[in-house]
C-alpha cells in the first residue's frame, strides 16, 4: 500500500470557502511547492439558489509521459464534466525530474484526501468522486483505482488510452508499477477506451485491463475504437484532428458520462438517482452474503453450507419443478442432464431469482436473507 510522503503533508493548504448560494468558483491550490504540484479547483454553485445541495465530482489527470502535463487533456475535459453538473478538479502532478514513483501517487492521494476533507463545505458527495486520466495520467488514474489507500480510493475511474502495463509505462518512469497486475476485487468500476491502432500505447493495455477487471468481477465498460491517434483528449476539433479519428470515438465523453450515471446515479434537481449498475458484476464479490449472490456461489460455499442445507435438500427433490417454472430451456437441460444441466445455466442466477421460482413465501426468503447476512464473510 502506498504511504503518504511526509513532505506532502507539511505543505500549507489554503482553507476553502463555503459555496452555499455562491456562483461558480475556481482557484489553484498548491499541494507541493517543491515539485510544482497543483490542484485546479472548479466548483459549481450549491444551495437553495441552485436547487442542488451536493454534486458528484471528477479529478482530471492529464497525460504527458510523466514529463509534462498535457494541457489539452486538462481543462477541456474538466469543463465537459461541469456541463453535466459535476464539480471538477485538474491535478498537475510531479513530472520530469520530480516524477520518480511513487511521487505521482502521493500527489493523487493528497489531492483526493484534500477534496474529501472539504466535501461538506464544497457541496461534494464524498462517495461519488471519479478520476479521469489519459495516457500516463491514465496510468496514475489506474493506480489510484487499484493501489491507493482505502481513504483515497476513487469511486470510479475513466481511463483514456492508458499506459497500464509495465512494458508500456516503465519507459516513462522505470519504477512505475504494472496496474493490470494490481487489479483485484477492491478495484473501483472502470471505463476504459482507446483506439486499435494507437501507435504509442498498445491496444494490449485495454484488452489486458478488461480481462483483469472481468476476472475480478469488477463492473466495467470498454471501448476500442477502430482507428485514431494517441492523445485525442476531449475529441473536439480544437484539441485534435478529428478527421483522423473514428467518428464513434468523438462520443467517448458522452458514453463516459452515461456510464457514470449508471454507476453513480444521475444528478437531478431532486438529488442523485439510484445507481443502475453495481460496483461488481454480482453480489458474490460484495463484503457480505445475501440473496443477490448467485445460486452457484451459495450452494458451493462452505461458509454458508449449514444455512443453505435445508433449501438444497428440498431442491434435490424438486429441481425439475423449479426448472419448469424458470422456462423451457432450463427444463430441457434439467430433464436431459439432471442437476448438472440445471446448474449449467442456473448457477449464474441470483438466489433471489431461484426462490422466486419456488413455492416458498417472502417470509422464508427474509429468514434466509437474515441468516446469510449474519455470517461473517471471510
Amino acid at each position: 500500500m502506498n504511504q503518504p510522503n511526509p513532505q506532502n503533508q507539511q505543505q500549507p493548504q489554503p482553507q476553502p470557502q463555503p459555496l452555499a448560494n455562491s456562483p461558480l468558483q475556481s482557484t489553484v491550490i498548491t499541494l507541493n511547492e517543491d515539485r510544482n504540484v497543483t490542484l485546479s479547483v472548479y466548483l459549481q454553485g450549491v444551495g437553495d439558489r441552485f436547487r442542488i445541495g451536493t454534486r458528484p465530482a471528477v479529478i482530471v489527470i492529464p497525460g504527458g509521459g510523466y514529463q509534462y502535463c498535457a494541457e489539452h487533456e486538462a481543462e477541456p475535459v474538466a469543463l465537459a464534466f461541469m456541463r453535466a453538473g459535476y464539480h471538477a478538479f485538474v491535478l498537475r502532478y510531479s513530472v520530469a525530474e520530480h516524477a520518480g514513483w511513487p511521487n505521482q501517487l502521493d500527489d493523487y492521494e493528497q489531492a483526493m484526501s484534500f477534496i474529501r476533507a472539504h466535501a461538506e463545505e464544497w457541496g461534494i458527495i464524498p462517495d461519488r468522486i471519479a478520476v479521469c486520466g489519459f495516457s500516463a495520467g491514465g496510468h496514475l488514474a489506474g493506480a489510484a483505482a487499484t493501489m491507493s489507500s482505502p481513504a483515497a480510493r476513487p469511486n470510479a475511474a475513466i481511463l483514456g488510452y492508458p499506459a497500464l502495463l509495465g512494458s508500456s509505462i516503465q519507459g516513462c518512469d522505470p519504477a512505475a508499477p504494472d496496474v493490470v497486475d494490481a487489479v483485484d476485487v477492491t478495484t473501483c468500476p472502470c471505463f476504459v477506451f482507446g483506439t486499435r491502432d494507437d501507435a504509442l500505447v498498445s491496444v494490449s493495455n485495454l484488452i489486458c485491463m478488461s480481462e483483469a477487471l472481468a476476472d475480478n468481477g469488477i463492473s466495467f465498460e470498454s471501448h476500442i475504437y477502430a482507428f485514431g491517434p494517441h492523445g485525442f483528449g476531449a475529441a473536439t476539433p480544437s484539441v485534435t484532428d478529428v478527421s483522423k479519428l473514428s467518428g464513434r470515438a468523438l462520443r467517448w465523453l458522452d458514453d463516459a458520462l452515461d456510464w457514470l450515471g449508471e454507476i453513480f446515479g444521475t444528478l437531478t434537481l431532486n438529488g442523485m438517482t439510484q445507481p443502475r449498475c453495481l460496483p461488481h458484476v454480482s453480489a458474490d464479490y460484495e463484503s457480505s452474503f445475501s440473496l443477490d449472490c448467485t445460486f452457484g456461489y451459495l450452494r458451493t460455499n462452505e461458509q454458508v453450507a449449514a444455512v443453505m442445507r435445508p433449501f438444497l435438500d428440498w431442491f434435490d427433490e424438486h429441481y425439475l419443478e423449479v426448472a419448469a417454472s424458470i422456462g423451457p430451456a432450463m427444463l430441457h437441460l434439467a430433464t436431459t442432464q439432471g442437476k448438472p444441466g440445471f446448474y449449467a445455466i442456473g448457477d449464474a442466477r441470483t438466489m433471489r431469482e431461484i426462490l422466486d421460482n419456488t413455492p416458498f413465501d417472502d417470509g422464508y426468503a427474509d429468514d434466509l436473507a437474515a441468516a446469510l447476512a449474519a455470517i461473517d464473510k471471510q
